[in-house]
């Protein structure tokens, strides 16, 4: 295929990125990250293969020191030095031809690979430097024409534009402008006989005597001329009716199909091999008519290259799984542009789980993964964003404890650059067996576990390596030796060793953007700082004897906070229910007081979460904004954290 590889440096918001293309490529990410200024410069460079076009704005406002933009086509001459070899040993005399010229004149400029690295550097001051000669950059832009489409300047009741690329498409080797001229007399005189001539020649006259004259047809608009008296006309109409009939959407499907048509049809009869660069194709498609332009590209896609830039979740789920799509996910990393090529999807299990909810996380300035609804309720909760507004930034994905689903969106497993944090509950990492903490072996959600992690760690060095290593090897000490006997009646772990376990596993896990609460999400709701005022809470909603007596056995405020916590759907400090140590142990009085426990607590469906803030916003939130941001830290410290995480990952990625 033609345009193998793009690079561009010191353009724009552009450092420097490399593009590596395959059939089908697309450029997601969020507005501002850089898509376009990328199909800026593609454009500049086919623009200046042949002409002097100046856009000062292309060049880097941020480093006055970067003098010049640089721009890079790498074009695959493969198939085209096949032909001219063929060609070549049919007839010696074709060596005067372009294809001769591919063979020995412009050998010199292509690799052992057929590849020519065409590249510009052009100069504030105007100046343009090439590295390869005029007449060989005539040839590439003639031979790998590209079409930029800016859709949202598509006229999309006049396609006049279209007859240019069908003039372009058309051309073969352009003849002498005398030549072609006489030919198309000749050919109009015998046509219409000796009027033609008399009233050409009468017209000339006329324009001349008057001082009037034309801007000249250039090659390309001569063809698309004759094309237009052929077939009759040049005004579009689409099912007998004019343009305007229609609704934007429905003409912007329309010239998008007949264009990718079109190039793919001439070029199949012309020794040229297109590339189309279309910016936002989805703009005013309904989601089936995005399908069907998808279609159409990829039908296509053997014999145009194209190039989308796009923010529709359904033209990229339209493109996960193919074999020949790449997605680029584009980011900005201190103020300049970073683009790195995505994971491909290939498995027909993955291709499936993949809907339009997940391809839109691929646009998310920041992701919170999840484990489920009581998250998802909590994080997408209106007070808590009033009160931290970066949360407005954040999408949060409930991945449903689901490894497929985990990796399919997760920023490290696709190549993406985008913040994120995974939220896990402590189960998830560790297990307390017979009072000896064990790691848990789900490498999918814990570092902890992951022999790709243990094993890199080894190559660290430095601050890095001591530091993570310690931490590693306290966590795994802590867990080989100590013992935690919980409490009989609560499974309250009162240790400070624990404590500080749960805390180097939290400093570990979030080397590697992994969260685990101290228990579970319900813990990090009710907790030994609010547990009091989740109890009124509680009894206004559910309050009575039952929950009185429960209340009372309790002997301290830790065994207090384990009641409250159970009756959320929460755990124990060891990571299991009431209902499971006494399973497990036949104790008939924990048995009885987790089925009270059950008669009591919480539905997860019963929207607790938010009836809870509501309780605690309205009674606890009545001062300034600071005052509040402080009264919530000391209330929900461990939500704070995470929280206050989430927005400093945000913070570093601008």
């Amino acid at each position: 295929m033609p345009i193998s590889r793009i690079l561009i440096s010191n353009c724009r918001s552009i450092s420097k990125v490399s593009i590596d293309l395959s059939d089908v490529n697309c450029l997601i990410g969020e507005n501002g990250t850089g898509k376009s200024n990328i199909i800026k410069a593609i454009h500049h460079f086919h623009q200046n293969l042949t002409a002097n076009k100046n856009d000062e704005a292309l060049f880097d406002k941020k480093n006055p020191y970067n003098d010049y933009v640089e721009i890079s086509f790498i074009y695959d001459l493969s198939r085209i030095r096949r032909i001219a070899q063929t060609r070549y040993a049919q007839d010696a005399l074709f060596l005067h031809d372009f294809f001769g010229k591919i063979l020995f004149e412009f050998s010199d400029y292509i690799d052992d690979n057929n590849l020519v690295h065409a590249t510009i550097k052009h100069f504030k001051s105007g100046q343009r430097n090439w590295n390869i000669p005029y007449e060989l950059r005539s040839y590439l832009k003639n031979v790998f024409p590209l079409y930029v489409i800016q859709s949202r300047n598509i006229k999309l009741t006049d396609w006049d534009n279209i007859w240019e690329i069908i003039g372009d498409m058309s051309k073969l080797k352009e003849k002498e402008e005398g030549k072609f001229s006489e030919e198309i007399d000749l050919l109009y005189e015998k046509i219409y006989g000796n009027t033609y001539k008399k009233n050409l020649d009468y017209i000339n006259r006329e324009f001349r005597n008057n001082e009037i004259e034309l801007e000249k047809f250039s090659f390309n608009q001569k063809l698309s001329q004759i094309y237009q008296l052929q077939l009759g006309g040049r005004e579009f109409k689409f099912r007998e009716e004019e343009l305007t009939f229609f609704s934007d959407g429905m003409n912007s499907n329309n010239y998008l199909k007949l264009l990718v048509n079109l190039v793919g049809k001439l070029s199949t009869s012309k020794i040229k091999e297109p590339m189309i660069v279309v910016d936002e194709p989805e703009i005013g498609l309904h989601p089936k008519l995005a399908d069907d332009l998808t279609s159409s590209l990829f039908e296509k896609s053997k014999l145009v290259r194209f190039l989308l830039a796009t923010h529709s979740s359904r033209v990229i789920k339209n493109i996960i799984g193919t074999k020949n799509g790449t997605l680029f996910h584009i980011s900005m990393n201190n103020h300049y542009t970073t683009l790195k090529k995505m994971k491909k999807i290939t498995s027909p299990k993955e291709t499936t789980v993949v809907t339009e909810t997940e391809a839109s996380y691929y646009f998310s300035k920041g992701i919170l993964f999840v484990e489920g609804t009581t998250e998802l309720e909590l994080f997408n909760n209106k007070r808590l964003h009033k009160l931290f507004p970066m949360l407005n930034d954040i999408d949060v994905y409930s991945y449903g404890s689901n490894n497929l689903k985990l990796n399919l969106i997760h920023p490290n497993k696709m190549n993406a650059s985008i913040p994120f944090i995974v939220l896990l509950d402590m189960d998830k990492v560790i297990q307390i067996r017979n009072n000896r903490v064990i790691i848990k072996g789900d490498k999918a959600f814990s570092p902890l576990s992951n022999e790709d992690i243990q094993r890199k760690e080894k190559l660290f060095y430095g601050k890095k390596r001591s530091e993570t290593l310690y931490v590693r090897n306290r966590i795994k000490g802590i867990c080989d030796k100590a013992e935690f006997k919980p409490t009989p009646k609560w499974y309250y772990i009162k240790d400070k060793l624990y404590a500080e376990l749960v805390n180097l596993i939290k400093k570990y896990s979030l080397q590697y953007n992994v969260f685990p609460v101290s228990t579970t999400i319900e813990g990090v709701l009710v907790n030994l700082s609010n547990f009091e005022i989740f109890k009124s809470y509680f009894e206004s909603k559910k309050g009575g004897r039952l929950f009185t007596t429960l209340f009372d056995n309790c002997s301290d405020q830790e065994e207090k906070l384990t009641l409250m916590r159970l009756l959320v759907s929460g755990k124990c400090d060891t990571l299991k229910t009431l209902d499971e140590h006494g399973n497990y142990l036949k104790d008939p009085e924990i048995v009885k007081v987790s089925k009270n426990i059950g008669s009591l607590k919480f539905d997860k469906t019963e929207g607790w979460v938010s009836s809870f803030l509501d309780y605690f916003f309205d009674n606890y939130l009545t001062g300034t904004e600071k005052d509040n941001v402080n009264s919530f830290k000391l209330y929900f410290s461990e939500l704070y954290d995470i929280i206050n995480i989430l927005v400093k990952q945000l913070k570093q990625s601008e």
